[in-house]
Formats: structure tokens, sequence, C-alpha cells
């Protein structure tokens, strides 16, 4: 069996496993809803072994120069990333949503002895930082007052550390500011997430949201968080179970 396949046999089977749970509820709504959420929580990644790279002029004397090392040279083996971010919903079927999610990092450094001293000291191994960008299927399972969600995340991560012999370059929304080039680790992630919601406010607008999820492509890694999900019904639509 290929490493390929071997790796696709827990993330395709939770994925299987989804479908057929929300096979015999994912009846047409009959108005399709909206959800949006923010939230805050933390990563902890395994990048120990993950390579970070990066193309740059050194400050020293101009030439072009790469940067390369692994996690665990610069003592990035489990960062705890402390994140924060933001989702958008549709449910089109009952007990079904579909969303698109984005989350940056606000806070990570290094959380070992770097095996390469003379490597992470051309870094800034306190200023560790991540963004990641997807969609997601989630199932929702109304149980009292409570909603519980089982789904599923794909993702683009990208996991970064600056490298201060570098040049800085022009960084930022208009390029006016500059910042080090980061050396960077990429990868497409896939994670069943688990989440609760109680409501907060009458009506069930405006919900408490707690979630726990783990990526089942390797580097592996563990995301929990709490945050606020709003809950619109469609225009003219009468209030469903959720």
């Amino acid at each position: 069996m290929s490493a390929k396949h071997r790796l696709c046999i827990p993330g395709c089977g939770g994925i299987l496993v989804l479908l057929g749970l929300l096979g015999p509820v994912a009846a047409r709504a009959d108005n399709v809803a909206a959800e949006a959420a923010v939230w805050a929580g933390g990563n902890l990644a395994w990048v120990g072994d993950a390579r970070f790279s990066a193309d740059g002029q050194r400050t020293q004397d101009g030439q072009p120069a790469r940067f390369s090392a692994t996690g665990r040279q610069l003592g990035i083996v489990q960062p705890w990333l402390v994140t924060i971010g933001a989702s958008m919903s549709v449910i089109p079927w009952r007990h079904v949503a579909l969303g698109l999610e984005f989350a940056t990092s606000v806070h990570g450094v290094a959380d070992r002895a770097p095996t390469a001293p003379t490597l992470a000291l051309q870094t800034d191994t306190g200023s560790v930082s991540s963004y990641r960008v997807g969609g997601n299927l989630t199932g929702i399972l109304p149980v009292g007052r409570f909603s519980l969600r089982l789904g599923a995340t794909l993702s683009y991560n990208h996991l970064g550390v600056p490298v201060t012999v570098f040049d800085k370059v022009p960084c930022g929304k208009s390029g006016a500011s500059r910042c080090y080039p980061s050396a960077g680790f990429d990868k497409f992630s896939l994670e069943p997430r688990l989440s609760a919601t109680v409501p907060l406010s009458p009506g069930g607008l405006l919900h408490l949201l707690v979630y726990i999820g783990t990526d089942v492509v390797p580097p592996n890694g563990l995301s929990v968080g709490a945050g606020l999900l709003v809950h619109l019904d469609s225009f003219g639509g009468r209030r469903r179970s959720r």
C-alpha cells in the first residue's frame, strides 16, 4: 500500500462516516439560513521534522541566499499558537452547513532548545506565525437547548518564522511596511472537528460556541477554542429547530 493511500485511510474514512450520518437528515430546508462565528483558541502543531525555507538577500553582503532548517533545528517542535478566526456558513439542507473560514495566530514562540543554534540565531523564534484558510462541511444535531456538530475542515495552512539575516522586504496591504522574509512551511490539512453551541439570547440569535479538532494529515495538529456564533434565519422564513 502506498504512502498516499495510507494517509487517506483516516481522513477519507472520517469523511465517508460523516456523509453516511448526514444522508438521512439532509432534507432540503424550507429556507436557507446563515451563520457567522468568531472565536479564539489555540493550535498545537507537531512540526519538528517540517522544513522551513525562504529566499532572500543577506544583509551582511547583499548576496542572494536561501535559508533552510527543520523545526527541530530551530527549537520549533510542538509550538502552541494562540489563534483568532472567523467563519461564515449557509444551511441549505436541514442539519447540514457549508462554510468558509479564516484563522491567524497572534502569538507563538519556539518551545524547545534548538539543535542547530547557529541557524536559530538567524531567525526570530519568538515570533512564530501561522494562518489558514479553507472550507468546511458540518452536520448539526439538536439536543434540547444544545446543538452538537460534527464536521470536517479542509484548509491551506502556512506556518513561518522571520529570517533576521535577510534584508527586509515590503509587506502589508499597501506594501508601505517592511518586514523580514518568513521561512515558511506550507501544507493542506483535513481536520475532523467536534463542536457544541448553546443559545445565549432569546430566540436563538446569539450562541456560545466551543470546539475541538485534530488534523489527520501529517504533520498532525490539535485545535481547541471558544467563541460566539450568530444564527440568522432567511427572510420571511419560519424559525426552525436546530
